[in-house]
């Protein structure tokens, strides 16, 4: 369920040329059951509890998507931007000081 092209864009780039209008149907197949369903529970709930429906609507997903980027995608973290920068502009690969830190312990 997102707002705008961005759905769009991210679905045909992650699957092979030759399934990109299968998957762009799959995702605009799902997008409207979420927003049919997403539309049938928080219009009943606004009715009783109020404007604070939309937390849930909108702060929910938020929050687990950001909980997820957190703990699944944390190869940025503790890095510089120009770092990041580089390293997609393949100038140098990234170095895990972790890694190196383990290993100095480790042969000590």
């Amino acid at each position: 369920m997102a707002v705008g092209p961005i759905s769009w864009f991210l679905s045909s780039e992650l699957v092979p040329q030759r399934h990109r209008s299968q998957m762009q149907s799959i995702c605009y197949a799902i997008n409207t059951i979420m927003v049919v369903i997403s539309s049938f529970s928080i219009l009943p709930l606004y009715g009783k509890i109020g404007s604070y429906s939309f937390l849930l609507l909108y702060v929910g997903p938020s929050v687990i998507c950001t909980s997820y980027l957190y703990k699944c995608l944390p190869e940025t973290k503790g890095r510089e931007i120009y770092d990041i920068v580089r390293e997609l502009k393949g100038e140098f690969k990234h170095i895990d000081r972790k890694s190196i830190n383990s290993n100095s312990t480790e042969s000590e």
